[in-house]
């Protein structure tokens, strides 16, 4: 299984994920995206059916800004929630909200994760403990230490890559 993490950050949000696909034990791909950009707001996903849930929660978030506007944080993570536990993945998500911009988790139950660092996946334990930091970081910087957390797990995870996909939330 792939390996997602959000961070939250002083100047804005990041959402990274590898592009590892593991079946069975064995590698499908290398070239799977896990995280996707929706039109100001982000989310990841790992799990049973990645491609399921970036379809229903881009349906989701069209539905909701034709009826009611504009996504903020709270209501990316509600729909998120809806779309998990449908289709087995757990999901990071990155919006804006009055304060600026956040990351939550949502695992495959539908329950929620208000943290300033999440991460899931097989490599999740090895990103944390890379990421676990005293101080906030600013964007640029926590990239940095973000594509070497990866790299560090992709040396000890076999369900996770070197390849990973970046978005920041400003």
């Amino acid at each position: 299984m792939s390996t997602i993490v959000g961070v939250d950050c002083p100047d804005g949000a990041l959402l990274a994920g590898d592009r590892l696909l593991v079946s069975g034990g064995q590698v499908r791909s290398q070239s799977k995206r896990h995280v996707f950009e929706f039109d100001g707001v982000a989310a990841a996903a790992v799990g049973d059916d990645v491609d399921a849930f970036e379809r229903r929660l881009d349906a989701a978030l069209r539905e909701y800004r034709t009826e009611r506007g504009s996504v903020d944080i709270e209501t990316l993570t509600r729909l998120t929630s809806d779309v998990t536990a449908d289709v087995g993945v757990d999901a990071v998500v990155a919006a804006r909200d009055d304060s600026g911009a956040h990351v939550r988790g949502v695992d495959r139950s539908g329950a929620t994760f208000d943290d300033t660092l999440v991460a899931f996946g097989s490599g999740a334990q090895f990103v944390l403990g890379s990421l676990e930091r005293e101080e906030e970081e600013p964007l640029d910087a926590t990239e940095t230490r973000v594509r070497e957390a990866f790299a560090a797990a992709a040396e000890r995870d076999a369900g996770t890559g070197a390849e990973i996909d970046v978005v920041s939330i400003e």
